[in-house]
């Protein structure tokens, strides 16, 4: 099996044309825990907690380059004590995070498969608007995903959520921080396995926190209420299913 994970982060890093993270090997072995809504499998493995952190100087490393891309607006998010599962320091990664409901590691080339079968392109160069929940992914998807929290006058993504590769943290930011080559998808049912209660209430926090900030478009504390709000609900919204 080991081998195998070897075999995947090759074909990754060759695919992303760098030295893209991948799960450590003490990640779960397990290869196909996610599917599509058409029963794609999707190769992933469960997200763990990063403990003592074994790749402690990598993590540094890769945490400085990343946050070398941010500039204002653009924040790093701190999750809340009931935002589970957290992403910050576990083995999650961007994909994992988008469409994983932030608890697993999804391979790179698991991505166009999800895009396929769950989503439907949002045309912004035709005219068509983005809206909050919906994800954009860069590089055509395997490059980059994040979670679409704030959308402007003009339709398109301005602010939105995600984690660069299990190493990264979650930022808040711009959709041209990690490029001009974005796409946004949006997701044809979703919040697959959630009962109405917490459909409503993610829906009502959101809501509130939205209102709020929209009452008082200067208070910033306001406006990062409403984008983690926005996170905790377009996290649950994109989860994949889990396979039986």
């Amino acid at each position: 099996m080991a081998q195998l994970l070897e075999q995947l982060a090759a074909a990754m890093r060759a695919k992303a044309g760098k030295d893209f993270p991948v799960p450590p090997p003490d990640t779960p072995q397990v290869l196909y825990s996610l599917v599509t809504d058409d029963g794609g499998a999707v190769v992933s493995t469960p997200a763990t907690p990063i403990g003592n952190d074994p790749d402690g100087s990598r993590r540094a490393d890769w945490r400085k380059t990343d946050d070398a891309k941010h500039k204002p607006p653009a924040y790093p998010v701190d999750e809340t004590d009931d935002q589970k599962p957290k992403v910050n320091d576990t083995t999650a990664n961007c994909h994992g995070t988008t469409f994983g409901g932030g608890g697993f590691y999804i391979d790179i080339n698991s991505v166009g498969k999800i895009l396929l079968d769950n989503y439907l392109k949002v045309n912004i160069a035709a005219g068509q608007k983005a809206r909050v929940c919906d994800v954009i992914v860069w590089g055509g998807g395997p490059k980059h995903s994040a979670l679409v929290v704030e959308v402007g006058d003009d339709g398109k993504p301005s602010m939105v959520i995600g984690k660069n590769g299990d190493l990264g943290r979650l930022w808040a930011h711009p959709p041209d921080d990690y490029g001009t080559d974005w796409e946004v998808y949006g997701r044809r049912n979703g919040f697959d396995g959630a009962t109405q209660k917490e459909i409503d209430d993610l829906k009502s926090a959101y809501k509130k926190a939205k209102d709020d900030s929209d009452a008082d478009p200067k208070d910033e504390a306001k406006r990062k209420k409403a984008h983690l709000a926005a996170y905790a609900l377009c996290r649950r919204k994109n989860k994949l299913k889990e396979k039986p």
